[in-house]
Protein backbone atom coordinates (compact mmCIF):
# COMPACT_ATOMS: atom_id res chain seq x y z
CA UNK A 1 0.00 0.00 0.00
CA UNK A 2 1.15 3.19 -0.65
CA UNK A 3 2.83 5.63 2.44
CA UNK A 4 1.57 7.06 4.60
CA UNK A 5 3.19 10.80 5.32
CA UNK A 6 1.34 12.18 8.33
CA UNK A 7 2.48 8.77 10.25
CA UNK A 8 6.24 9.79 9.35
CA UNK A 9 5.55 13.49 10.14
CA UNK A 10 4.28 12.54 13.59
CA UNK A 11 7.02 9.71 14.41
CA UNK A 12 9.51 12.45 13.31
CA UNK A 13 7.86 15.43 15.62
CA UNK A 14 7.93 12.53 18.46
CA UNK A 15 11.79 11.64 17.71
CA UNK A 16 12.47 15.50 17.78
CA UNK A 17 10.57 15.75 21.27
CA UNK A 18 12.35 12.91 22.58
CA UNK A 19 15.99 14.02 21.67
CA UNK A 20 14.90 17.96 23.01
CA UNK A 21 14.06 15.80 26.41
CA UNK A 22 17.14 13.84 26.48
CA UNK A 23 19.44 16.91 25.52
CA UNK A 24 17.75 19.11 28.20
CA UNK A 25 17.87 16.64 31.08
CA UNK A 26 21.73 15.69 29.84
CA UNK A 27 22.99 19.46 30.10
CA UNK A 28 20.51 21.49 31.64
CA UNK A 29 18.31 19.88 34.35
CA UNK A 30 16.10 17.20 33.83
CA UNK A 31 12.57 18.27 33.09
CA UNK A 32 9.78 18.50 35.69
CA UNK A 33 7.01 15.35 34.17
CA UNK A 34 4.13 17.95 34.89
CA UNK A 35 6.05 19.99 32.17
CA UNK A 36 4.73 19.22 28.60
CA UNK A 37 8.36 18.00 27.21
CA UNK A 38 8.68 16.27 30.66
CA UNK A 39 5.41 13.88 29.59
CA UNK A 40 5.98 13.88 25.66
CA UNK A 41 9.95 12.61 26.98
CA UNK A 42 7.86 9.81 29.19
CA UNK A 43 5.15 8.62 27.40
CA UNK A 44 6.44 9.87 23.62
CA UNK A 45 7.61 6.14 23.25
CA UNK A 46 4.12 4.84 24.42
CA UNK A 47 2.79 6.48 21.34
CA UNK A 48 6.03 5.24 18.91
CA UNK A 49 4.46 1.95 20.65
CA UNK A 50 0.96 2.83 18.89
CA UNK A 51 2.37 4.18 15.92
CA UNK A 52 4.57 0.69 15.66
CA UNK A 53 1.42 -1.30 16.32
CA UNK A 54 -0.52 0.71 13.41
CA UNK A 55 1.87 0.66 10.88
CA UNK A 56 2.51 -3.44 11.40
CA UNK A 57 -0.99 -3.87 11.18
CA UNK A 58 -1.38 -1.35 7.83
CA UNK A 59 1.91 -3.33 5.97
CA UNK A 60 1.22 -6.59 7.60
CA UNK A 61 -2.48 -7.53 7.89
CA UNK A 62 -3.12 -8.74 4.35
CA UNK A 63 1.35 -10.62 4.09
CA UNK A 64 1.00 -12.85 7.40
CA UNK A 65 -1.27 -15.33 6.30
CA UNK A 66 0.49 -18.28 8.09
CA UNK A 67 3.32 -20.30 9.70
CA UNK A 68 5.70 -19.44 6.28
CA UNK A 69 5.05 -15.68 5.58
CA UNK A 70 5.07 -15.40 9.61
CA UNK A 71 9.08 -16.29 9.18
CA UNK A 72 9.44 -14.24 6.96
CA UNK A 73 8.14 -11.58 9.25
CA UNK A 74 10.43 -12.00 11.79
CA UNK A 75 13.54 -12.46 9.36
CA UNK A 76 12.67 -9.18 8.33
CA UNK A 77 12.36 -7.27 11.86
CA UNK A 78 15.37 -9.31 12.69
CA UNK A 79 17.38 -7.84 9.71
CA UNK A 80 16.32 -4.77 10.50
CA UNK A 81 17.07 -4.00 14.37
CA UNK A 82 20.02 -6.38 15.20
CA UNK A 83 22.68 -4.99 12.53
CA UNK A 84 22.62 -1.79 14.01
CA UNK A 85 21.91 -3.12 17.70
CA UNK A 86 25.06 -5.21 17.11
CA UNK A 87 27.08 -2.21 16.10
CA UNK A 88 25.90 -0.07 19.03
CA UNK A 89 26.24 -3.11 22.02
CA UNK A 90 30.19 -3.58 20.24
CA UNK A 91 30.69 -0.16 20.42
CA UNK A 92 29.36 0.14 23.88
CA UNK A 93 30.90 -2.90 25.58
CA UNK A 94 34.48 -1.87 23.87
CA UNK A 95 34.41 1.65 24.95
CA UNK A 96 33.41 0.09 28.55
CA UNK A 97 36.52 -1.93 28.78
CA UNK A 98 39.20 0.46 27.10
CA UNK A 99 38.16 3.74 28.95
CA UNK A 100 36.62 2.23 32.15
CA UNK A 101 38.49 -1.39 32.89
CA UNK A 102 34.66 -3.28 32.87
CA UNK A 103 34.28 -6.65 32.85
CA UNK A 104 32.37 -8.27 30.19
CA UNK A 105 29.18 -9.68 31.01
CA UNK A 106 29.08 -12.39 27.86
CA UNK A 107 25.44 -13.34 28.82
CA UNK A 108 24.58 -9.93 29.28
CA UNK A 109 26.26 -9.54 25.61
CA UNK A 110 24.56 -12.63 23.99
CA UNK A 111 21.25 -11.70 25.62
CA UNK A 112 21.56 -8.38 24.07
CA UNK A 113 22.94 -9.45 20.60
CA UNK A 114 19.98 -11.55 20.37
CA UNK A 115 17.36 -8.92 22.02
CA UNK A 116 15.88 -11.78 24.32
CA UNK A 117 16.68 -9.25 27.31
CA UNK A 118 13.43 -8.19 26.32
CA UNK A 119 11.95 -11.22 27.00
CA UNK A 120 13.18 -12.38 29.94
CA UNK A 121 15.08 -8.96 31.46
CA UNK A 122 13.94 -6.37 30.11
CA UNK A 123 16.54 -3.95 32.45
CA UNK A 124 19.73 -5.71 31.16
CA UNK A 125 20.09 -3.41 27.97
CA UNK A 126 24.19 -2.49 27.64
CA UNK A 127 22.73 0.51 25.52
CA UNK A 128 21.19 3.52 27.22
CA UNK A 129 17.62 3.58 25.32
CA UNK A 130 17.93 -0.07 24.49
CA UNK A 131 14.72 -0.99 26.45
CA UNK A 132 12.87 0.25 24.15
CA UNK A 133 13.84 -2.46 21.48
CA UNK A 134 13.66 -4.98 23.96
CA UNK A 135 9.79 -4.04 24.14
CA UNK A 136 9.33 -3.84 20.67
CA UNK A 137 10.90 -7.53 20.00
CA UNK A 138 8.48 -8.64 21.93
CA UNK A 139 5.60 -7.08 20.34
CA UNK A 140 6.92 -7.81 16.91
CA UNK A 141 6.36 -11.83 18.63
CA UNK A 142 3.21 -11.51 19.26
CA UNK A 143 2.20 -9.32 15.88
CA UNK A 144 1.22 -12.39 13.70
CA UNK A 145 -1.08 -13.88 16.75
CA UNK A 146 -2.77 -10.01 16.97
CA UNK A 147 -3.29 -9.95 13.57
CA UNK A 148 -4.69 -13.51 12.85
CA UNK A 149 -6.83 -12.59 15.75
CA UNK A 150 -8.03 -9.37 14.19
CA UNK A 151 -8.37 -11.15 10.67
CA UNK A 152 -10.77 -14.11 11.81
CA UNK A 153 -13.09 -11.48 13.65
CA UNK A 154 -12.76 -7.64 15.18
CA UNK A 155 -14.54 -8.72 18.07
CA UNK A 156 -12.13 -11.05 19.11
CA UNK A 157 -9.48 -8.36 18.68
CA UNK A 158 -11.84 -6.39 20.41
CA UNK A 159 -11.21 -8.77 23.65
CA UNK A 160 -7.74 -8.96 22.87
CA UNK A 161 -7.70 -4.67 23.68
CA UNK A 162 -9.59 -5.23 26.17
CA UNK A 163 -7.67 -7.57 28.07
CA UNK A 164 -4.57 -5.26 27.65
CA UNK A 165 -6.22 -2.18 29.29
CA UNK A 166 -6.97 -4.07 31.94
CA UNK A 167 -3.45 -4.85 32.07
CA UNK A 168 -2.30 -1.36 31.62
CA UNK A 169 -4.82 -0.28 34.30
CA UNK A 170 -3.10 -2.66 36.73
CA UNK A 171 0.38 -0.98 35.48
CA UNK A 172 -1.43 2.47 36.08
CA UNK A 173 -3.29 2.28 39.26
CA UNK A 174 -1.29 -0.64 41.11
CA UNK A 175 2.49 -1.25 39.56
CA UNK A 176 3.34 2.12 39.61
CA UNK A 177 2.68 4.64 42.12
CA UNK A 178 2.34 8.68 41.57
CA UNK A 179 4.26 8.83 44.95
CA UNK A 180 7.43 7.78 44.19
CA UNK A 181 10.30 8.66 41.31
CA UNK A 182 10.38 7.19 37.95
CA UNK A 183 13.81 5.69 38.43
CA UNK A 184 12.57 3.83 41.67
CA UNK A 185 10.06 1.83 39.79
CA UNK A 186 12.42 1.74 36.67
CA UNK A 187 11.66 -1.70 35.78
CA UNK A 188 8.39 -2.07 36.56
CA UNK A 189 8.36 0.92 33.83
CA UNK A 190 9.55 -0.96 31.43
CA UNK A 191 8.36 -4.06 31.30
CA UNK A 192 6.82 -4.65 27.78
CA UNK A 193 3.34 -5.57 29.34
CA UNK A 194 3.21 -1.61 30.62
CA UNK A 195 2.81 -0.59 26.55
CA UNK A 196 1.32 -3.77 25.24
CA UNK A 197 -1.92 -1.63 25.13
CA UNK A 198 -0.29 0.79 22.82
CA UNK A 199 0.98 -1.51 20.39
CA UNK A 200 -2.66 -3.30 20.14
CA UNK A 201 -4.13 0.45 20.29
CA UNK A 202 -2.12 0.99 16.96
CA UNK A 203 -3.79 -2.38 15.63
CA UNK A 204 -7.32 -1.48 16.95
CA UNK A 205 -7.38 1.19 14.42
CA UNK A 206 -6.61 -0.58 11.59
CA UNK A 207 -10.36 -1.88 11.50
CA UNK A 208 -12.96 -0.75 10.49
CA UNK A 209 -14.54 1.93 11.58
CA UNK A 210 -11.35 3.67 12.84
CA UNK A 211 -9.22 3.30 8.96
CA UNK A 212 -11.08 3.45 5.63
CA UNK A 213 -10.68 0.51 3.58
CA UNK A 214 -7.51 0.46 1.27
CA UNK A 215 -9.76 -0.11 -1.67
CA UNK A 216 -11.68 2.83 -1.15
CA UNK A 217 -9.67 5.73 -0.56
CA UNK A 218 -6.14 4.19 -0.58
CA UNK A 219 -5.21 4.36 2.99
CA UNK A 220 -6.42 6.23 6.20
CA UNK A 221 -8.97 9.11 5.94
CA UNK A 222 -8.12 12.51 6.82
CA UNK A 223 -10.67 12.62 9.62
CA UNK A 224 -9.88 9.26 11.27
CA UNK A 225 -6.08 10.47 11.26
CA UNK A 226 -6.85 13.72 13.11
CA UNK A 227 -9.13 11.39 15.50
CA UNK A 228 -5.81 8.85 15.46
CA UNK A 229 -3.56 11.89 16.34
CA UNK A 230 -5.40 13.33 19.19
CA UNK A 231 -6.17 9.65 20.33
CA UNK A 232 -1.92 9.22 20.65
CA UNK A 233 -1.76 12.58 22.13
CA UNK A 234 -4.00 11.16 25.01
CA UNK A 235 -2.26 8.15 24.97
CA UNK A 236 0.97 9.72 25.66
CA UNK A 237 0.71 13.39 27.27
CA UNK A 238 -2.30 12.40 29.43
CA UNK A 239 -1.94 9.22 30.05
CA UNK A 240 -0.45 7.96 33.70
CA UNK A 241 2.10 5.26 33.13
CA UNK A 242 0.84 3.02 30.42
CA UNK A 243 -2.91 3.36 30.46
CA UNK A 244 -4.79 6.20 29.08
CA UNK A 245 -8.00 6.65 27.99
CA UNK A 246 -8.16 3.94 24.93
CA UNK A 247 -11.69 3.44 26.91
CA UNK A 248 -13.35 6.42 26.45
CA UNK A 249 -12.44 7.19 22.58
CA UNK A 250 -12.79 3.41 21.48
CA UNK A 251 -16.04 4.20 19.58
CA UNK A 252 -14.61 8.02 17.87
CA UNK A 253 -14.17 6.57 14.85
CA UNK A 254 -17.49 5.60 13.96
CA UNK A 255 -18.86 8.96 14.80
CA UNK A 256 -16.21 10.99 12.36
CA UNK A 257 -16.97 8.40 9.95
CA UNK A 258 -20.68 9.02 10.57
CA UNK A 259 -20.19 12.97 10.29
Amino acid sequence: MRRIEPLDWQRGLLAFAIMIYHLTGWHYRHPDAATVLGRLGIYGVTMFFVLSGLSMALVYSNFILDGRTSIAFFVRRIFRIWPLLWVAVTVATAGGVLLNDNYIDWSLILLNLTTLFGFVSPGAYVNTGAWSIGNEMVYYALTPALIWIYNRRIAYGNLVFAATAVIGAYFAFYALSSEAILAAQWNTYINPFNRALGAVDGKEFNTPPYLARASDTGGISDGNYLVFVFHTGLVGVAGSAGFSADYCDIRIGELVDQA
